[in-house]
């Protein structure tokens, strides 16, 4: 894919629209995202710190409100923005959703850089696709992480 072909929106948050999060000083833990990847810690395997928030981001990221039994408001509803147009309100819209369902999800984290690019080579062929990037901050460990999910 070639460069010129890359819409891009995306930046710093501004700070008005940062949530803070408190965070606890006590480990979490949490499976292994998917399931199966790692072979040397068995099928359900247990991840803590950087790789728990990217595991919990991705899922949160690639899940629609109300597909999950007994969670109905988890996920976040992007994908019917696939069809719209690649312009600022779109920008706008995708960037509220996913800013309000990680504010909601995920308390310990804060969103440091947002960036949506619009894939248009893939449109060409009746797809089209959007790449959604996160640098998130753990606050109870005071580490970021960067999360890339290519919506189709």
């Amino acid at each position: 894919m070639s460069l010129e072909n890359l819409t891009t929106y995306g930046g710093t948050i501004h700070p008005k629209l940062l949530r803070s999060a408190k965070g606890s000083s006590e480990k979490r833990f949490g499976l292994n995202f998917p399931t199966g990847e790692d072979t040397t810690n068995g099928y359900f395997s247990k991840v803590s710190g950087n790789r728990l928030l990217m595991n919990n981001l991705k899922q949160l990221l690639l899940t629609e409100k109300g597909e999950r039994i007994m969670l109905p408001n988890y996920g976040v509803n992007i994908r019917r923005y696939l069809f719209d147009p690649f312009d600022e309100d779109t920008f706008l819209g995708i960037q509220e959703e996913v800013l309000e369902a990680i504010a909601t999800n995920l308390p310990n984290a804060r969103v440091l850089k947002f960036g949506i690019y619009g894939l248009d080579e893939a449109e060409l062929y009746g797809s089209p696709q959007m790449r959604i990037s996160l640098t998130v901050q753990d606050v109870s460990v005071d580490e970021t992480v960067e999360v890339e999910v290519t919506l189709k």
